[in-house]
C-alpha cells in the first residue's frame, strides 16, 4: 500500500538546506570577528587619546608635569598620578611595513615616536620637546592602522589609516 500524501524533506534537500545554513554562519562569522576587531582598536585609540586629554588637564589645572610612559612589550602605558592602561587582547602599539608613518614623522620600530617612550605636558599645556605619535594595530587586520599623535602645542588628535591615507 503506498501512500502518496506523504509529507517531509528528501535528505538530499536537507543537505542542502544545511550546507547553504553553514556557508551563511561562516561569512556572518567571519564579519562579525572582523567588526569585533575593529572595535577593540577603535576603543582602545580611543582611550589613549583621553587618557592623554585628561593627563594634559591635570598638568595645566595642577600645574604638576609628570611623563605619560609607554611600555610597548607590556602593552600598556602609565598616567602619572592615575595609574597603568593595558590595551586590550591583541590590540599593541606598532605599525605594519605596509602603512606609512603620518606625514613628516619618524618611522618608530615599536610604535612610539616619543623620545625614550614618553610624553610630557607641561603646566601650560605644552609638551617637552618635539611632537610624535603612538601608533595601534590590532593582529587580527591587515589594512588598519590608528595614530594618537600629539603635537609641540600639546593639541592631541586621532588619525586612523583606511588601506590607502591617515585621515
Amino acid at each position: 500500500m503506498t501512500l502518496l500524501s506523504q509529507k517531509g524533506y528528501t535528505l538530499v534537500e536537507t543537505m542542502t538546506v544545511m550546507a547553504i545554513m553553514a556557508s551563511l554562519s561562516a561569512v556572518g562569522l567571519t564579519t562579525f570577528s572582523t567588526q569585533r576587531a575593529h572595535h577593540h582598536l577603535t576603543d582602545a585609540s580611543r582611550q589613549v587619546i583621553s587618557d592623554l586629554r585628561l593627563v594634559r588637564q591635570r598638568a595645566i589645572t595642577e600645574g604638576v608635569a609628570g611623563p605619560v610612559l609607554f611600555d610597548p612589550d607590556g602593552r600598556k602605558y602609565v598616567l602619572p598620578g592615575l595609574g597603568e592602561r593595558t590595551l586590550p587582547p591583541q590590540v599593541r602599539f606598532g605599525l605594519r611595513e605596509e602603512v606609512p608613518a603620518l606625514a613628516d614623522a619618524v618611522r618608530p620600530d615599536d610604535g612610539i615616536s616619543f623620545r625614550e617612550n614618553a610624553l610630557t605636558f607641561q603646566p601650560n599645556g605644552t609638551i617637552t620637546g618635539l611632537g610624535g605619535a603612538v601608533y595601534l594595530i590590532h593582529d587580527s587586520v591587515q589594512n588598519e592602522a590608528v595614530a594618537v599623535s600629539v603635537i609641540t602645542t600639546g593639541r592631541v588628535k586621532i588619525r586612523r589609516w583606511n588601506g590607502n591615507a591617515w585621515r
